[in-house]
């Protein structure tokens, strides 16, 4: 198994990210991703109309996307999957459509800024 965090901007209600925290670590090991920590902050109210996520709204939406929060969210987990396939992992878990945008990368990360995890695996043992 390896070590890897995953990275991802993500425009999503903040109630549909409240619905999916609950079962997000299920989701994760289901797939062969499993988390140890989620870290996540909402960055901003809305995202730009030009930035990359909105256009992306725009192209399936056919409407900018008013109102919906920017988020960042951090998945620090194990895996046998490779590195390229992790980031893609936690966003198939995010409900259909949510765009985003991510990166993924050996060893954990945190969040920063003293922002405490959502989510530990310890803390459900």
């Amino acid at each position: 198994m390896m070590q890897v965090s995953a990275d991802l901007s993500v425009l999503l209600e903040s109630q549909a990210w409240q619905d999916i925290l609950a079962t997000l670590p299920q989701e994760l090991s289901a797939r062969g991703f499993h988390p140890v920590s989620i870290f996540a902050i909402q960055v901003a109210e809305s995202c730009p109309n030009d930035a990359p996520l909105a256009q992306e709204y725009l192209f399936q939406f056919g409407t900018i996307p008013q109102e919906i929060p920017l988020w960042r969210i951090i998945v620090n987990g194990e895996t046998t999957q490779p590195l390229a396939a992790a980031a893609s992992t936690v966003a198939d878990c995010l409900p259909a459509g949510a765009p985003w945008l991510g990166s993924a990368e050996i060893g954990f990360t945190e969040m920063g800024l003293g922002i405490p995890a959502v989510w530990r695996a310890e803390a459900t043992k």
